[in-house]
C-alpha cells in the first residue's frame, strides 16, 4: 500500500485485496474478508475521479453475503469461471481459492460480484459509503 493512504477502517486491515491502483489519477482497491457469520466483498476508491464524480474524495462499497449463502455463491463462482469444484460447504481456504482464482487483477471484481449473485438468485446487501 502506499503511504501517503490512510484507511482508518479497521476491516481494512483485514482484508485481502485482490484490485490495486495506486497513481497520481486516483487510489483503488477491491477485496474480501472471511468473517465467521459472511463474506464481505469490498472496495475502496479516492482521488480526482472520486471527487468529481461523487462529490467527495473517497467512496467505498460493500457487498454481504451470510454464511449459509457463501457455498451458493462459491459454487456460481466455480461454474462461471472454470474453478475446480470445492466441497460443500467449502472450507475458508477453498473460499480464498475461489475468489483468488475467479477475480485476482480484476478491476470490475464487486460489479462480476454482484452479477453472479443476482443471476442466481443469492441473497446479498449491498452498502455505499
Amino acid at each position: 500500500m502506499s503511504d501517503n493512504v490512510t484507511i482508518t477502517n479497521d476491516s481494512a486491515e483485514k482484508t485481502t485485496w485482490l484490485f490495486k491502483r495506486d497513481d497520481d489519477f486516483e487510489t483503488y482497491w477491491v477485496g474480501y474478508e472471511i468473517k465467521p457469520e459472511q463474506l464481505v466483498i469490498s472496495d475502496f476508491q479516492m482521488g480526482q475521479s472520486v471527487k468529481e464524480s461523487w462529490g467527495d474524495g473517497d467512496v467505498e462499497h460493500y457487498i454481504h453475503i451470510e454464511r449459509e449463502h457463501v457455498p451458493a455463491f462459491i459454487s456460481a463462482c466455480c461454474k462461471a469461471y472454470n474453478v475446480d469444484a470445492v466441497s460443500v460447504p467449502p472450507s475458508d481456504t477453498e473460499i480464498k481459492t475461489v475468489l483468488h482464482a475467479a477475480f485476482e487483477g480484476k478491476r470490475k471484481m464487486l460489479f462480476e460480484v454482484k452479477d453472479i449473485l443476482k443471476d442466481n438468485n443469492i441473497p446479498y446487501d449491498f452498502q455505499r459509503w
